[in-house]
């Protein structure tokens, strides 16, 4: 009930409920954003803030559908490796650069 009730409050009082209540379970990167997801309860948020700082007001809260606390270490762990892949995608089209 809660999580349809969440949706219908301003973004910003959905966003101030998350920092009080919630729990910050850490970011992720989607481009050059960085996406905060938040765990509140039985469901999970992430959240877009302006120039991607805390500090700022939000752009967009949105509950992650498919997301529960059974499939989160899963989820965190798609989110861990694709990173690090595309850093190591990186450092390795860098290194093959300072060796020619």
């Amino acid at each position: 009930m809660f999580r349809l009730l969440f949706n219908l409050i301003p973004l910003q009082a959905r966003v101030y409920y998350l920092k009080k209540r919630g729990i910050t379970l850490g970011t992720r990167l989607k481009g050059d954003r960085r996406i905060y997801l938040y765990m509140l309860g039985y469901f999970f948020v992430e959240v877009l803030y302006i120039n991607d700082l805390t500090a700022n007001p939000a752009e967009a809260a949105y509950i992650v559908r498919g997301l529960t606390q059974t499939n989160l270490n899963d989820y965190l762990e798609q989110e861990f490796q694709s990173k690090h892949r595309s850093k190591l995608v990186t450092n390795k089209t860098l290194s093959e650069d300072i060796l020619k």
